[in-house]
């Protein structure tokens, strides 16, 4: 309409992969933190929840030999290409404390100024996975755009 010249961009739907990472109730997000509250929970045993229900979903793929191999890697094809993850370790970093750790050490500093960036917190809230934190910032973005 105003004459400006452009190039029209064409979208990539991503859904599909958003819903496979983090849609309720199975989302891969939802998966790890289920696995992470139940007692002797583990890398794999979650990599075979996972694989168990996704196994036939397009953008999501192990290697055939994966168990024999004992393997914990997984792919999810995304906009971009494919993307390989391996599930080693995603439990305890799915728990990762160490924001609230700094932030008790801080706020225990005898600097004052230490004391006024970091106030020590009454009611310590409750510590959110790393999954819940990226999922919020999923929404958020998904909001604004």
């Amino acid at each position: 309409k105003e004459g400006i010249d452009f190039k029209h961009i064409e979208f990539i739907d991503n859904q599909e992969v958003l819903d496979l990472i983090e849609m309720r109730p199975n989302g891969i997000l939802l998966m790890v933190d289920d696995e992470t509250i139940v007692p002797e929970g583990s890398d794999a045993k979650f990599m075979n929840k996972v694989e168990t229900m996704y196994k036939k979903h397009a953008k999501f793929q192990t290697d055939k030999n994966r168990k024999l191999k004992d393997s914990l890697n997984f792919e999810i094809d995304h906009y971009a290409g494919v993307v390989n993850y391996n599930a080693d370790g995603f439990l305890a970093k799915n728990l990762d404390t160490l924001f609230q750790d700094l932030y008790d050490m801080c706020a225990s500093s005898k600097n004052e100024q230490m004391q006024t960036f970091f106030p020590v917190e009454e009611n310590r809230r409750q510590l959110v996975s790393l999954g819940k934190q990226f999922r919020g910032q999923l929404n958020d973005l998904m909001d604004s755009l």
